[in-house]
């Protein structure tokens, strides 16, 4: 059996090729016609054939400048101090002595991985002092 995303695929190609042929009779195939002989009593307007995909192409393309400013909406702002840190942080242990840090390390290096924490930014050096 295939996945649903292969049985999803395989309906929206079975379904786009009859819509696109239906939308393609529609616009070039006369008014008189399609009500005449196909037996239409109400057929859309013919401006609708331009309409409708250049609509659905500026939504295409603004779908990402949209999403971009809901995100700017949503998270917090740049020199706010929850871009580092939040209910979930997890400090590392301070050593109790000037000594005794050292040596817990290397104790928790020969047992086993030290505990994982995050990385205080305060601590960290991004670019060389002068």
């Amino acid at each position: 059996m295939g996945s649903s995303l292969e049985k999803c695929s395989f309906v929206c190609h079975v379904l786009v090729f009859p819509i696109g042929l239906l939308l393609l009779i529609w616009v070039l195939v006369p008014d008189s016609i399609l009500e005449e002989h196909v037996g239409l009593d109400y057929v859309p307007r013919k401006e609708y054939s331009v309409h409708v995909p250049v609509s659905a192409l500026f939504l295409f393309l603004a779908a990402p400048l949209i999403y971009a400013g809901l995100n700017t909406t949503a998270v917090p702002k740049v020199d706010s101090m929850d871009t580092l840190q939040d209910n979930h942080t997890r400090r590392p242990k301070k050593p109790d002595g000037p000594n005794e840090g050292v040596a817990a390390f290397e104790t928790n290096m020969t047992r086993t991985l030290p505990e994982i924490c995050d990385l205080d930014p305060a601590t960290l050096v991004w670019y060389p002092k002068r």
